[in-house]
């Protein structure tokens, strides 16, 4: 995978439909064996806020192994029973960022405009926490929202790529230590 904008260097599988990828320096938990080998795990990597531009584009796509994804990411796809578009997703198993974090990445991706703004597009933050005795049992968590329900402009009126959409936040505690923060715009 090449890095540009700023991105560190990264190592990466391709798999045909799906890229893993992970920084250079990354190693798997509970040792120092590369990430890809032969043990299945994630690379140990701390999430990255800085992957995440200014301009609202996710400087590395680091989709990791299912369930586990470690970085900030933008990355165009088609949920089952959703629509496609750009999603915007943070999910961390053992971090400890906080939901001011999170909502401080989407303004700041909305201020740049993120990538085909008059498309759908669902934009869910999550706080991902292991499940109980097992760090490698990810409970992750995904959240939409209707467009009138997080802007007050209607869909036929949205701004043109470029422009800002007003967007109405909303934080729900889902459960202890578990945080959501999640958007929909077009």
């Amino acid at each position: 995978m090449s890095d540009n904008e700023g991105s560190v260097p990264t190592e990466g599988i391709d798999y045909g439909d799906t890229m893993v990828v992970w920084p250079s320096t990354g190693r798997i938990p509970g040792g120092d064996v590369k990430p890809g080998g032969s043990s299945g795990l994630a690379p140990s990597m701390p999430p990255g806020w800085g992957d995440y531009s200014p301009q609202g584009i996710a400087l590395v796509q680091s989709v990791l192994f299912p369930g586990i994804i470690r970085r900030i990411i933008l990355d165009k796809e088609l949920e089952e029973g959703d629509w496609s578009g750009w999603s915007v997703s943070v999910h961390s198993p053992w971090g400890n960022e906080k939901v001011s974090a999170a909502r401080t990445v989407l303004e700041n991706g909305l201020r740049g405009g993120l990538p085909e703004p008059s498309r759908p597009a669902a934009v869910s933050f999550a706080h991902l926490e292991p499940a109980s005795g097992n760090e490698q049992k990810i409970i992750r968590l995904m959240v939409t929202q209707q467009l009138e329900q997080v802007t007050d402009i209607p869909a036929s009126q949205l701004p043109a790529a470029g422009n800002n959409v007003p967007v109405k936040y909303r934080l729900t505690d889902l459960m202890q230590n578990i945080w959501l923060l999640s958007e929909v715009f077009r």
